[in-house]
């Protein structure tokens, strides 16, 4: 069998399309818009679909967002370009090999995931499938000439050639062009006969809708399929707890899509069916990054630290176990002592190269006494366990303590300020979550990006692109060659914003990269 890398590369995007060798007979015209989920077998558990020929407002907002990106005004050109450079290796060209028959639409499927090595598919509409198959044959003759013959085989009536090599099978499936590994392609081909397809089961349709199609790209997964896979195997975990606590927070099905506009590109994530999770207050969370130090190269809500941490060790069955060695070890009961004080929690990161990087963790108190209390035993544990030098820290209001790592150049503050427990690494990052001289809120890089969330969505997480940038540079990547090439690209981007929000039993998450004026 063909290792996973050479299997996993030869159905990437396109070039698994136009490598693959399809029924080298004649095909009747095809539809270009027919739904290549509708000659998937509903038991499929992963399904990603890209749409290759955008229209109307999508395929308007795309090259709107690809004018930024490649900083040109017709910024096909340069698309084609990079594909033909990607499809150079195997003497394919998007002019004369792909566009005269390609249609709207291409689908990938996984299944079979309790093998050794999972199944996969490409599913393409096309044009016309007997000037698909042909160009492809073409295609395949020109890359080598030491290829290994073509089988010709038959299954339940349906002709296909299968690949040695590759171990996969090529047919033409209704109005699409199918390349699979032989055992998918029987399924395939026995759901035409059974009606069984992705396009009608239950989970999938429910997910595509919550998601939303207009877009360039998705995915579904049938998260209590794969988690019924993931059951079976031999981690040595307890199935009543990880697997039931993954279930309740998963849901039943995900899906997602990317979608693209003149002042952001997004990815958009629904799952169907998951559980609320305690502390999860989104209002809340975006308040706590909002209230991060103005400059942070990355801002993060946590939620109600506290409430998360209980039912997860409570979800995960290993409760009394940690409980238990925490208590030994420090002499503290984590829940009187450490989880009833912990409420809404926050981190960020700052700086701009190796020497002044730090950051911090921000966990609300509402008792300053009991959090002072626990640093105490704390402290002792780290000079016992880490071999960390403790000295007290009292002024101006900020009480507790500071540690120093061997090895670690930065000292580590564990302090109370105001009523907010922090723990920081460095003296900046100290001083900026005591007293920030600005507000991640007050950023408009920060409100344009939380901006391109869109209505109803509230952020959770914060990258600034060009400070990420510019410390990459710090630590030597600008003279890497490849980090050069893609340098000129990453000057299109603001910042990364994440958030999400709950409507019924559908979680909805939107991860958006902000594209500059």
């Amino acid at each position: 069998m063909p290792s996973p890398p050479r299997r996993l590369r030869a159905l990437s995007f396109l070039v698994a399309a136009l490598c693959a060798v399809f029924l080298a007979a004649c095909g009747g015209t095809g539809d270009p818009d027919a739904d290549p989920a509708s000659v998937v077998p509903a038991a499929a558990p992963a399904y990603f679909e890209v749409t290759v020929r955008p229209e109307g407002d999508v395929r308007a907002d795309v090259e709107a967002a690809a004018r930024k990106v490649f900083r040109q005004e017709e910024p096909v050109a340069e698309l084609r370009r990079l594909i033909n450079q990607a499809l150079a290796e195997d003497q394919v060209t998007l002019e004369e090999d792909i566009e005269p028959w390609l249609g709207r639409r291409i689908g990938f499927v996984v299944a079979n995931v309790t093998q050794e090595e999972p199944d996969f598919a490409v599913v393409a509409a096309v044009e016309d499938t007997g000037e698909a198959i042909d160009s492809i044959v073409a295609a395949r003759g020109r890359k080598s000439e030491d290829e290994a013959e073509l089988e010709e085989r038959d299954y339940n009536g349906t002709e296909y050639l299968f690949d040695p090599e590759e171990g996969t099978g090529l047919a033409e499936v209704g109005e699409f062009v199918v390349r699979a590994d032989e055992a998918l392609l029987g399924q395939i081909i026995d759901a035409q006969e059974d009606g069984k397809m992705l396009v009608d089961a239950e989970r999938f349709t429910q997910a595509r809708e919550a998601v939303g199609e207009e877009g360039i790209g998705f995915g579904y997964l049938d998260v209590q399929a794969l988690l019924d896979v993931f059951s079976s195997l031999d981690l040595g975990l307890p199935e009543q707890t990880t697997v039931q606590s993954l279930r309740q927070f998963l849901g039943e099905s995900a899906a997602f899509s990317l979608t693209a506009q003149e002042s952001a590109v997004a990815l958009n994530v629904v799952s169907v069916g998951a559980e609320p999770q305690p502390g999860q207050d989104p209002a809340a969370v975006a308040e706590s990054v909002r209230a991060l130090p103005a400059g942070s190269l990355v801002g993060l809500g946590l939620g109600d630290v506290g409430d998360q941490i209980e039912t997860q060790l409570t979800a995960s069955g290993l409760g009394p176990n940690v409980l238990g060695q925490v208590e030994r070890a420090t002499g503290l009961n984590i829940q009187e002592d450490l989880l009833s004080w912990m409420g809404q929690g926050s981190a960020f990161v700052q700086g701009s190269g190796i020497g002044d990087l730090g950051g911090a963790l921000i966990v609300q108190t509402d008792d300053r006494q009991a959090t002072l209390d626990a640093l105490e035993p704390i402290g002792a544990l780290l000079e016992e366990q880490a071999d960390a030098t403790i000295e007290e820290v009292d002024e101006e209001g900020v009480e507790g303590l500071e540690a120093q790592f061997e090895g670690l150049p930065l000292p580590v503050y564990l302090v109370v300020a105001d009523e907010r427990f922090l723990v920081a690494i460095g003296d900046a990052a100290l001083d900026s979550a005591v007293q920030p001289r600005g507000t991640l809120g007050e950023e408009q890089g920060f409100t344009q990006a939380a901006g391109a969330l869109g209505e109803g969505l509230q952020p959770s997480f914060y990258v600034s692109v060009p400070g990420l940038v510019g410390l990459a540079e710090s630590f030597g990547l600008a003279q890497d060659p490849s980090f050069q090439q893609a340098r000129p690209y990453l000057d299109a981007f603001t910042a990364l914003v994440s958030g999400g929000a709950r409507d019924g039993d559908v979680s909805r998450n939107r991860v958006a990269l902000g594209l500059a004026p």
